[in-house]
């Protein structure tokens, strides 16, 4: 029995919160759609056409039970699986059972759309431009998940707190790293099916591509210390890197020509251009630009200490950035792409949360860097804009401009890791791991519901407000911080 569960906690609780959840879900879409539904209902699909399709409507249920009842045979030989077919028969079960619970679940979305009578839509039906590809991403990403984890372990890609050091480490036990590098794939893997491929979008992905890669090679140097690649320890030349990182993005016309004066109107920052070999280019604009996207992916770094914190994060702000963006599409329609890429990103980070909840399986590593590329140049892009992003990301933001403003009045360098992060401060009070990272969910999806609020009024006083109130509570618990 402790063997059983124990196979059930490190392997398959992702899977079975997944598949039942989904078999949840669709039955409370049922209840809240069965009043609606004619009183016959085309439920044997194949049976020959005319009326030995109908069925009476209450039949429907038939088929959560039957969802259920696949689910947990599935499971059962999946566990006996293990044993007898070692690596591959307990995944052909898995794959061939959630295929299956999907299929049956769309029958009954499909059902109740040709055989209801009308009534208004349970959501807005603009959301399924946002819900779409995040759930393609996050499926993608789930599924592919552990077989890259796997790949990663055969290739020695795990970090270990007995053998691995870090000003800032709280991993008790091994994890595989590499995160990054998945949920990289995810997004492009779905962004081929659903994004445009214009300038922007490609500078985009070819940056959050070259993060991964470089995220990637500092996973294999930070796990072999032998690696020629150890000089990636050196901050100096992280920062640099991720500098070169966000060029591509750049070449491709991501840069912030305007930000917002708060007393009134605009600065715009492309005022003075410079013909460069007969290239026209803002140097002020480009250069802020390359700083506000190394701040955005740094901070939300540092807001990636404990298992599942980071996943849920870029998940939250992601889905928040779509939803901005959705609600001012019709102003410019233009921006569906950023608005779908946002979504991507979100689901494509949710699919990585299971495997780094705790205790992580996979840790993001810093390609985590390669998320915070994407949502950094959606900032500046999309219609979500800088003050409300900032809104959304207050509690990253302000812990990080704090921690380094106490790094450097203690006489340290700002790049220099500790153990004086808000996730540090909050588990030396006695949080556990867990608590902490659904407190930077929870204030995450707080501060994005005020960012969309706001994004119409005053984004600005409310960016200040959120920022006024998150620093006190920081700078209070730094008071009684100790290295």
């Amino acid at each position: 029995m402790k063997d059983l569960l124990k196979k059930i906690d490190t392997r398959f609780f992702g899977i079975i919160v997944f598949n039942f959840g989904l078999i949840l879900a669709e039955l409370l879409y049922l209840l809240l759609r069965f009043q609606y539904l004619n009183a016959q209902i085309p439920l044997w699909m194949g049976m020959p056409w005319g009326t030995q399709q109908l069925a009476p409507k209450a039949h429907i249920f038939i088929i959560p039970v039957v969802a259920t009842l696949v689910v947990s045979v599935g499971l059962y030989f999946t566990f006996n699986a293990i044993n007898k077919f070692q690596r591959y028969g307990d995944s052909a079960i898995i794959a061939a059972v959630s295929t299956t619970n999907l299929l049956l679940a769309y029958s009954v979305i499909r059902i109740i759309r040709v055989a209801s009578k009308i009534h208004e839509p349970l959501f807005d039906p603009r959301f399924n431009q946002i819900f779409t590809p995040a759930l393609f991403s996050f499926v993608i990403v789930y599924f592919l998940a552990p077989k890259l984890i796997e790949i990663f372990k055969e290739r020695g890609l795990v970090t270990d707190p007995q053998t691995h050091s870090h000003p800032g480490m709280i991993l008790k036990k091994p994890s595989a790293r590499g995160g990054g590098m998945i949920f990289t794939i995810g997004v492009l893997l779905t962004a081929i099916f659903f994004v445009k491929p214009s300038p922007m979008i490609i500078g985009i992905l070819v940056s959050a591509v070259f993060a991964a890669v470089l995220g990637y090679i500092d996973d294999v140097q930070n796990t072999k210390p032998i690696s020629k690649f150890a000089w990636l320890e050196n901050p100096v030349k992280r920062v640099f890197l991720q500098g070169l990182v966000v060029l591509p993005l750049i070449i491709g016309g991501v840069v912030m020509k305007t930000v917002n004066n708060p007393f009134s109107g605009q600065v715009f920052l492309d005022a003075w251009k410079l013909n460069l070999f007969g290239v026209e280019m803002a140097p002020i604009a480009i250069i802020i630009t390359v700083v506000w996207v190394v701040w955005i992916i740094n901070l939300l770094s540092w807001s990636n200490g404990v298992d599942g914190q980071y996943s849920g994060i870029i998940g939250i702000a992601g889905l928040m950035v779509a939803i901005m963006t959705l609600r001012l599409l019709h102003f410019d329609p233009a921006q569906k792409d950023m608005m779908e890429l946002a979504a991507i990103v979100a689901g494509a980070s949710l699919g990585l949360l299971p495997y780094s909840w705790h205790p992580s399986q996979i840790m993001w590593g810093f390609g985590a860097i390669s998320a915070g590329i994407i949502l950094a140049a959606l900032s500046v892009v999309s219609q979500a804009k800088i003050a409300t992003s900032i809104i959304v990301l207050t509690v990253p933001f302000l812990d990080g401009a704090i921690t380094i403003t106490r790094r450097m009045l203690s006489g340290k360098s700002p790049l220099k890791g500790d153990k004086g992060h808000l996730h540090h401060l909050l588990l030396e009070r006695g949080w556990s791991v867990k608590k902490v990272a659904v407190f930077y969910w929870v204030t995450t999806a707080l501060f994005g519901i005020a960012g969309i609020y706001a994004s119409d009024r005053d984004p600005i006083l409310t960016a200040l407000t959120g920022i006024g109130v998150v620093a006190f509570v920081i700078i209070t618990l730094n008071f009684n911080y100790r290295e």
